[in-house]
């Protein structure tokens, strides 16, 4: 949970309706993120290979589909190669309906909880609490001694004060792992987002 922001999904949303303007560079200033998840947390965090010894076990973990499409991408959009209409169509719609299947696979699977135990988790709440309020505040601080320029500042806060993403859900179900514990989480982070997110931006980003 601590690992996942969710500032892909939810990041873009905020950005797009607050911070229009700057809405190109908070794309390019993700891309990074992305590439970090893919190589490192995916393998490492949330597929069961990750457990294999082994020079063998770490390179399938990290030759997983999710990086090599990425590399794809970047790498036809850095060569300025063409597409094909039917393939960019394709991909388009396969990517309108990834954030969909993301959200009804989270919603099956919450579903399926007993949302009792859940909201009476105290791990929970404090991992919420931690991934919401403790590293956006820890970013604050160290901006203090920094100083970002305002574009750079607005794109940093809005990427780590995003509740939990949906990865922790999505990835392990693609394996047939249990998911149940990250559907909580995402669960209550998100509820809780919809409080400290307006807060963060009306107390620290000037208008």
């Amino acid at each position: 949970g601590l690992g996942f922001s969710n500032f892909g999904f939810m990041g873009n949303a905020v950005v797009k309706a607050r911070f229009p303007g700057i809405f190109l560079e908070y794309l390019l200033y993700t891309l990074p993120l992305w590439m970090a998840i893919y190589l490192w947390a995916v393998p490492a965090l949330l597929m069961p290979e990750s457990g294999k010894p082994g020079l063998k076990g770490r390179l399938k973990t990290l030759l997983n589909p999710m990086l090599i499409s990425l590399c794809i991408g970047a790498a036809i959009g850095l060569s300025g190669l063409k597409l094909p209409g039917f393939i960019k169509n394709v991909v388009t719609v396969c990517g309108d309906c990834m954030s969909p299947v993301a959200m009804i696979l989270t919603g099956v699977t919450i579903a399926r909880l007993d949302l009792k135990k859940i909201f009476r988790d105290g791990r929970i709440y404090v991992m919420s609490l931690i991934r919401l309020a403790g590293i956006p505040f820890l970013f604050l601080l160290l901006n203090e001694a920094i100083r970002l320029d305002r574009t750079a500042f607005i794109c940093t806060l809005c990427a780590v004060s995003m509740p939990v993403g949906l990865n922790p859900i999505v990835i392990p179900g693609a394996y047939g792992l249990d998911s149940s514990v990250a559907a909580g989480t995402v669960l209550i982070s998100q509820i809780l987002s919809c409080i400290t997110i307006p807060l963060l931006f009306m107390f620290f980003v000037p208008a």
